[in-house]
């Protein structure tokens, strides 16, 4: 997988963090 796909995949997966900033690599 690209780093970019993993990342927005664990972006995604953190979307409803992303308010504490939790989106993480």
């Amino acid at each position: 997988l690209l780093p970019i796909f993993a990342f927005l995949v664990k972006c995604t997966l953190s979307f409803k963090d992303l308010a504490r900033n939790t989106c993480k690599y």
